[in-house]
């Protein structure tokens, strides 16, 4: 099975990417929490543009590389697009509020992107998705 093959369908999936070792465990649950949610709410959503959000914990194994988002591999066979969305080693404050507002983020660079490559104006569903976590 390749890689696209695995990624899930839906207009919005949210992954993760863990360091390993001293890797924050409030990053771990707050990102879980999240993706289940999405998980719950996401069939009721469509959008031109599917996006993939990877969330990147720095642990002992896998420091740091980044912080905010970028974006990242684009499939224009399947439609879907890999944000990557990096987190300090420890949250600053709330862990649940710093990864939905990542989320947010992954979201206005998947727009950018939909714009310049002209998949979409924009991504509205995909907001009103966030919007209803």
């Amino acid at each position: 099975m390749t890689a696209e093959e695995e990624l899930p369908a839906g207009p919005l999936a949210i992954g993760s990417v863990v360091g390993g070792g001293f890797a924050d465990k409030e990053w771990r649950r707050a990102i879980t929490v999240l993706a289940k949610r999405v998980i719950e709410i996401r069939d009721d959503y469509e959008s031109p543009l599917s996006v993939n959000v990877i969330y990147h914990v720095p642990g002992e194994v896998v420091p740091k590389e980044f912080l905010g988002v970028r974006t990242g591999h684009y499939s224009s066979a399947k439609g879907w697009l890999i944000v990557q969305a990096a987190v300090p080693e420890h949250p600053a404050g709330d862990a649940d509020a710093e990864v939905r507002q990542l989320l947010w983020q992954a979201v206005d660079a998947a727009e950018r992107f939909a714009e310049r490559r002209k998949i979409a104006d924009a991504l509205p569903n995909l907001r009103r998705l966030l919007a209803d976590l």
